[in-house]
């Protein structure tokens, strides 16, 4: 399933992205509500580390 993403300020189609099946967005959602299992158990500062290194990788990814 095709379906259309619409900005949201002038609803104009910007992208097509592909639809989930019902088993794709099921198991989506059993690998979010593990992730946030582990995480919320996660201390500030492993947090903190995550979110740092996530920053950087973005930083070296980026054109400026």
């Amino acid at each position: 399933m095709i379906e259309p993403s619409a900005y949201p300020g002038d609803e104009e189609v910007r992208q097509t992205l592909a639809g989930l099946s019902d088993q794709q967005l099921q198991t989506a959602l059993e690998t979010a509500a593990n992730c946030f299992a582990i995480w919320r158990n996660t201390t500030v500062a492993e947090r903190a580390a995550v979110v740092e290194r996530a920053a950087a990788i973005m930083r070296s990814r980026s054109d400026y």
